[in-house]
């Protein structure tokens, strides 16, 4: 059964959403703009560990979303409570600059963790000593989480462009999953983020392009109607600084199912949108997995864009934000879920104060109770104000699930 929990401070709030028993997606939100973000996040960080180790659930993948200034803290604090709980210190997360909707602070947290179980097999991946990753099993299946990859030429003060940067960022994945018995084309979902999106998306575009290219995602020249057809991840595109100073950071999920799995993935394109490959964006609208006991929905980056690609109601925040979940309903509601099976969220906004009206949408749908960070963010088109990505999960027997909320007060 897929359960949800709701844990609120006075300072933040904490959604937990097991699906079964084995895997729990945890999403934390700061509320209050006045609380200090270093004692907020001490407290909201030291609550989630706990948990999970009381629930005995290893993480296999964090994203923190603050304000750079916060690294080195942030960084700190985290070891501290991790260590301090009796967990390796050495677990891969991902820091990037997504600010709080009131300027200067933390945002909130995403983290997925699974049963530590035996069969599980959660190791972690290093690179040059380095964790940058965790790999673990389900049903037969390996699961490989890769985190915060950049061009590491950069770091040897190398004068690499941003081009080459995205280059050798892709590069780097592909090294690492070959190393642990994957290939890129194993990969169902990137989450990357991009220093100065709007001076360089088609830059990086054509990057991401010709690796996929070398990769054999596609030929140089996809006719139209193949467009449709070819498989490619699901990912977000978006504005976000990172503490390496890198221009290009991304996260990589990526699955090696058994030659005699059942586990099946497939990507979609939905009713309201059709391929971004199409303009020159080489990803899926989003990716599904279907496992012997749940469906999960890897959405993309979504946002207001016609069948066409174009942008639709610009400079219109409310009608933006209502057709973007009107194009996720769309899409999602093919597989019979729905955004109430959302299991952990970020939205974007250009604009700040476009929260409140986001907020008054939601509230007029019932939804106020969605696992969602927010943060400002420029989007990969100046003339959009809106973005969402989401990981939607749901067990094949949905009974229950909306019933199963419990919302619990923390001092």
């Amino acid at each position: 059964m897929t359960t949800s929990s709701i844990t609120q401070n006075k300072s933040f709030i904490i959604f937990s959403r097991f699906v079964g028993k084995d895997q729990v997606y945890i999403t934390a939100s700061v509320t209050d703009k006045n609380a200090d973000p270093v004692s907020t996040f001490s407290e909201m960080y030291a609550d989630i560990i706990g948990f999970l180790k009381q629930e005995k659930m290893i993480l296999v993948s964090e994203r923190i979303f603050g304000s750079l200034s916060y690294y080195p803290a942030i960084n700190n604090l985290r070891n501290s409570i991790i260590q301090n709980n009796g967990i390796n210190a050495e677990q891969p997360f991902t820091y990037i600059q997504g600010q709080p909707c009131w300027g200067n602070g933390i945002a909130g947290i995403q983290i997925t963790a699974i049963a530590d179980e035996e069969n599980n097999k959660v190791i972690t991946i290093y690179e040059n000593g380095i964790p940058v990753g965790r790999k673990w099993s389900r049903h037969g299946t390996s699961f490989i989480m890769l985190q915060s990859i950049y061009n590491s030429l950069i770091s040897e003060k190398q004068n690499v462009n941003r081009k080459q940067q995205a280059s050798g960022m892709f590069g780097r994945v592909q090294k690492l999953l070959n190393e642990h018995s994957a290939a890129y084309h194993n990969v169902v979902r990137t989450w990357i983020y991009l220093a100065d999106i709007l001076d360089w998306y088609p830059e990086f575009n054509e990057a991401r392009n010709s690796k996929y290219i070398e990769y054999g995602f596609f030929s140089e020249q996809p006719v139209d109607g193949e467009t449709e057809q070819i498989y490619l991840p699901a990912s977000t595109g978006i504005s976000g600084l990172n503490p390496f100073k890198a221009a290009s950071i991304m996260d990589v999920l990526a699955i090696v199912p058994r030659s005699n799995n059942c586990l099946k993935i497939c990507q979609m394109s939905g009713t309201e949108q059709r391929s971004p490959f199409r303009y020159g964006s080489a990803f899926s609208r989003a990716i599904k997995i279907n496992e012997p006991d749940k469906i999960t929905i890897l959405l993309s980056g979504t946002a207001s864009i016609d069948k066409d690609g174009k942008t639709l109601f610009k400079e219109e925040p409310k009608s933006q934000i209502s057709k973007t979940l009107e194009i996720i309903c769309s899409l999602i509601r093919e597989e019979g879920a729905d955004l109430n099976d959302i299991s952990s969220a970020t939205v974007f906004f250009k604009r700040p104060e476009d929260l409140v009206i986001y907020r008054e949408i939601m509230a007029e749908q019932g939804l106020n109770c969605l696992p969602v960070v927010c943060v400002i963010a420029d989007i990969c088109r100046n003339d959009l104000l809106f973005e969402i990505d989401a990981t939607v999960t749901f067990e094949l027997v949905k009974s229950g699930i909306e019933k199963n909320l419990e919302i619990k007060k923390s001092t």
